[in-house]
């Protein structure tokens, strides 16, 4: 498995993997879709060499986002909650949450929409930091 580390416009920062020989690498990596309340985590320990500490602790900022590749047929982006790093292993706890969160809470002004497309709407009602292309 390779996950990638994404600022808030989705540029690639850095990498990590199960199975590539160098670079950051990923343990004990847990994926929990819990039906009841809709939430989607990520869970992992990143481990690193003298080379990629800095980048990945610029890589894995809490609001940063990360792209993983599921088993099954659809992909997935996680936002980062929360890390914690311990030094002594070079190793970095890392839990990540559906980015979809982001609209949680989130209040829709009063609108009559009429003959407008779903694109239309979902301008309308999307906070102006995202984008969804379609």
């Amino acid at each position: 498995m390779i996950i990638y580390f994404c600022d808030r416009e989705l540029n690639i920062l850095g990498h990590a993997s199960t199975e590539l020989p160098e670079g950051i690498r990923i343990s004990q990596d847990k994926t929990t879709e819990d039906v009841e309340s809709g939430v989607n985590s990520f869970e992992c320990i990143l481990t690193w060499d003298g080379d990629t500490r800095t980048e990945l602790e610029q890589g894995i900022v809490a609001g940063n986002y990360i792209l993983k590749q599921s088993d099954t047929k659809y992909d997935s982006l996680y936002q980062i909650v929360e890390t914690e790093s311990d030094t002594k292993e070079q190793e970095i706890s890392l839990y990540a949450e559906d980015a979809g969160l982001d609209l949680l809470n989130t209040l829709c002004p009063a609108v009559t929409l009429e003959n407008y497309s779903i694109e239309q709407m979902l301008d309308y009602f999307m906070p102006s930091d995202w984008t969804i292309e379609l």
